[in-house]
């Protein structure tokens, strides 16, 4: 869980989020609030998942990172400060 926001992976490993949605951290691709679990705009399935205040990071099964959210202080690694409303591979 974030801040007014959660996010959870679902068995079949579809990631779901649901809250505020000022920043994108709910990675359905827009910036509107969800009450249902909304699923996260994503092919990649992830096995865990970690919040921040705004942003979320998940480890995919290759191994791989990917974030989204808020992103002012280069918090999710793309080597960008650009807010992503979608996961972003971590570079």
């Amino acid at each position: 869980a974030g801040q007014y926001f959660t996010c959870g992976i679902a068995i079949d490993g579809q990631t779901y989020c649901w809250g505020t949605n000022q920043f994108g951290q709910l990675g359905d691709g827009s910036l509107i609030n969800r009450t249902l679990p909304t699923p996260v705009f994503s092919s990649v399935n992830l096995v865990s998942i970690d919040a921040g205040s705004n942003h979320v990071c998940g480890l995919a099964v290759s191994g791989a990172a990917y974030c989204w959210g808020y992103n002012a202080r280069g918090q999710l690694g793309d080597a960008t400060t650009t807010n992503r409303l979608t996961p972003v591979q971590v570079r």
